[in-house]
């Protein structure tokens, strides 16, 4: 695992974050597009009663229509973000669209945090 230092405070906005499993049938939104750059690569989906935003990579979109697209899961995943303060440092798993998959520092618990509040250390 990589380490990494928050260089800005970061807290989450979503407090029940989307939770799929790999084999799990989800409903894209086409229309919910994003322009921020910490974005991109993001498809915002339906699964159950959440929603939340999934990374492209782990779908396989199996009907799709003007505005909007049946998927399938096709590897776990949780929308769990982390909160953190300036000076913080996680330890990162995996890199997807601009989000670090990671936990803090002696924590146990795993969640997103953008690379933009984060610095790699050496």
């Amino acid at each position: 695992m990589r380490k990494y230092l928050a260089i800005k405070d970061w807290t989450t906005t979503f407090n029940y974050p989307i939770i799929v499993s790999k084999g799990d049938k989800i409903l894209i939104d086409l229309l919910k597009k994003e322009d921020n750059p910490d974005w991109q690569g993001w498809l915002w989906c339906t699964f159950r009663e959440a929603e939340g935003w999934i990374p492209e990579q782990i779908v396989d979109v199996i009907e799709s229509n003007t505005i909007s697209a049946g998927a399938v899961v096709i590897e776990n995943y949780s929308a769990q973000e982390l909160n953190v303060k300036t000076g913080e440092n996680v330890l990162g798993e995996k890199i997807l669209n601009g989000w670090l998959w990671c936990k803090k520092e002696g924590e146990e618990t795993y969640g997103w945090l953008p690379l933009s509040v984060l610095e790699e250390l050496q």
